[in-house]
């Protein structure tokens, strides 16, 4: 999901008659950030005593500075 929506942010970027965006949950449950925790447990069960990739690969991909660059509301 977080590749989704950085995908689409960087082309909104480019169109100058988009100043702003909301983004809205679906259906019933709460808003989700995308983490696949099914995918992260048995990320974290085959790393025994270590950091399991997945995490690593998602704190990464997660932690980046588009976030807080499209966050920003300074530029409004």
């Amino acid at each position: 999901m977080v590749d989704i929506i950085h995908s689409q942010l960087s082309e909104w970027e480019k169109e100058k008659n988009i100043v702003a965006v909301i983004l809205e949950g679906a259906g019933d449950k709460a808003f989700c950030a995308g983490g696949d925790i099914r995918a992260l447990y048995e990320s974290m069960v085959q790393s025994p005593g270590g950091v399991p990739i997945l995490l690593q690969k998602l704190f990464l991909k997660e932690s980046t500075d588009w976030i807080t660059k499209y966050i920003n509301t300074q530029n409004l």
